[in-house]
């Protein structure tokens, strides 16, 4: 009972949470929602320490996504009190209705962050659908939280998208366990016997169902036409929590599957799959990203293309698996900050686009630079953590015998990198003086509770394609031998 309290602890944190936040009086939300966040950075103390000291009860490529998964939900909710300060101070609601509007927010945020632990953590495979299933539910109506009509759209968008994406994906998983003989209920790691052949097109044709259905979930071209909506139109720590790790959480049950089949069948089609989908993400994003406008909606195209590049390194295989998973951290810290820097524009002009914000080094400096910094870092060039992912990602592909996929990969992250080099810096330095905040928003300095979340996810996403390696390489190598079919924690 002990050791099956110890692997659903991260998940069972965050849900209890919930619960009371959403059961007991609406004035104290605020106080149990920063419980949970000191919770959440406790339990991935915890979780690293078990990791480092080999003794954690999660294999190694569950771990690696538990994380940062429960990193960014601590500092989710920490920015997520910023943003309910920030908008009481201009709220168009009565104090009452405003606390509880308060209220179900954290309720949810926190009801997040427990699925997304959850699919890390979940040893069944069944289970790992479900909590998928409860991410989406919980993150469709935070999406909807700012009730205007655009968010509302964006969410109802969400829903249908990933509901659909989400009944494909409960098919896929059945046809795989059916033809592969493995349990619903076994872990997501189990190695399955080699197939005999007649069998190997029921597994192939249910991992088709689990590709499109999961990848819609992920935002993989070309099932993405809701996540520039939802991440655009959602409160900023909401979109961070979305992009930075809930997005790869996702893709993490699609590779578990993934191996499942590549195994049992012994064909290579599962991992072009992924590779197709990454190649079609990545054209998808070089030729929208440049003609956005909306930090947040660039931002968003830009998930797209990093979840392409993770799918692309998952199909690809060696030492692109390295990259991948590394790939996972970097993009999540460093893309997090960067929703929430977009989140402090958005507040202090009423809009994260040109006209109506620009020459933000000069109205907001640490944002400004935060952006700055972070567009650099995601956009791929050096010395920032995400170079050293997507190196290791092109580098791997190339050894692996899929030199064409590299060389497109490396063409079209190009392109990413020349469309944000479009729009960021006219944000950054147009205009000739800096603008005021709209009415209302205050001054145009920024507050220690919108800064300190910003700026601890920037410096992490920048440092983390050294640091990771350094401090969780043994569980960082584990991990892409599991992703791979092997064995290891």
């Amino acid at each position: 009972m002990s050791a099956l309290m110890a692997v659903y602890a991260p998940a069972a944190w965050p849900a209890l949470g919930a619960l009371a936040i959403a059961a007991l009086p609406a004035r104290w939300s605020r106080l149990l929602a920063r419980a949970v966040a000191a919770g959440l950075g406790v339990l991935a103390v915890w979780c690293g320490a078990l990791a480092l000291g080999g003794r954690a009860p999660w294999d190694a490529l569950s771990l690696w996504l538990l994380l940062p998964g429960l990193g960014l939900g601590a500092l989710g909710l920490w920015a997520s009190d910023a943003l309910l300060a920030r908008e009481a101070g201009h709220a168009d609601v009565s104090p009452e209705r405003r606390l509880v509007l308060e209220r179900r927010y954290l309720a949810l945020y926190s009801a997040f962050a427990a699925t997304i632990a959850l699919v890390a953590s979940a040893d069944g495979i069944l289970l790992m659908w479900v909590a998928v299933e409860g991410t989406t539910l919980a993150s469709v109506l935070l999406v909807a939280h700012p009730r205007l009509p655009t968010s509302v759209e964006a969410a109802w968008k969400y829903l249908v998208a990933t509901s659909v994406g989400g009944l494909l994906a409960l098919l896929g998983t059945v046809f795989i366990a059916s033809a592969c003989h493995v349990s619903l209920g076994a872990p997501p790691g189990v190695l399955p016997a080699p197939l005999a052949a007649p069998a190997v097109p029921a597994a192939l044709v249910g991992f088709a169902f689990a590709a499109v259905g999961f990848g819609t979930k992920v935002g993989l071209a070309p099932m993405h036409g809701w996540l520039p909506d939802a991440h655009s139109e959602a409160p900023a720590p909401v979109s961070a929590l979305l992009s930075g790790i809930e997005l790869a959480t996702v893709l993490y049950a699609l590779t578990r599957l993934e191996r499942i089949v590549a195994i049992a069948t012994g064909s290579a089609w599962p991992g072009r799959w992924l590779v197709i989908f990454g190649l079609l993400s990545l054209a998808l994003a070089a030729l929208f990203i440049g003609v956005q406008r909306d930090l947040k909606r660039a931002y968003a195209y830009s998930s797209v293309e990093h979840m392409g590049l993770v799918a692309l390194g998952a199909g690809v295989g060696g030492m692109a698996v390295v990259g991948a998973l590394l790939h996972v951290w970097t993009h999540a810290f460093t893309k997090s900050g960067l929703f929430l820097a977009a989140g402090n524009v958005r507040h202090r002009f009423g809009a994260a686009k040109l006209p109506e914000a620009d020459h933000l080094l000069g109205a907001m400096p640490r944002t400004g630079w935060a952006v700055a910094l972070g567009t650099w870092a995601i956009a791929g060039l050096p010395p920032f953590g995400p170079f050293f992912s997507e190196w290791l990602i092109l580098r791997g592909a190339v050894r692996q015998g899929d030199a064409a996929a590299a060389a497109a990969a490396a063409a079209l992250l190009a392109a990413v990198a020349v469309g944000l080099g479009r729009q960021v810096p006219r944000i950054l330095l147009g205009g000739r003086r800096p603008r005021q905040p709209v009415a209302g928003r205050g001054a145009a300095w920024e507050t220690a509770g919108e800064l300190w979340p910003m700026a601890a996810l920037t410096l992490f996403g920048l440092a983390a394609g050294v640091a990771v390696p350094a401090a969780f390489g043994h569980v960082l190598r584990h991990a892409a031998s599991l992703a791979q079919g092997g064995m290891g924690r």
